[in-house]
């Protein structure tokens, strides 16, 4: 019983080895295009609606795309139809 135990962790810990020396890290690659073009880089307007109190999380999370993308972010002030973005408040039951 003890030579098969033996046998078991020997070829547990032969594959955990094999398997730390080939799973290399790769460098990730961009996704290619959307079909039908190229991303959108665009500029999209925001806005908030009545009653959502975490403007300074929003405010925040819009300019983090900005930074991080080619899209350009607008803040008009208040939405309209042509309002890309409407953050809004999320009420949950109690």
């Amino acid at each position: 019983m003890k030579n098969w135990t033996r046998t078991i962790q020997g070829l547990v810990a032969a594959l955990f080895v094999a398997d730390l020396l080939i799973a290399q890290p790769v460098e990730a690659q961009a996704d290619p295009n959307q079909p039908g073009g190229p991303p959108d880089t665009g500029s999209h307007s925001w806005c908030y609606l009545p009653g959502f109190g975490q403007r300074t999380t929003a405010d925040a999370a819009m300019t983090w795309l900005r930074d991080q993308t080619v899209v350009q972010t607008l803040y008009p002030g208040a939405c309209d139809a042509h309002t890309d973005v409407r953050i809004a408040p999320l009420f949950t039951a109690d």
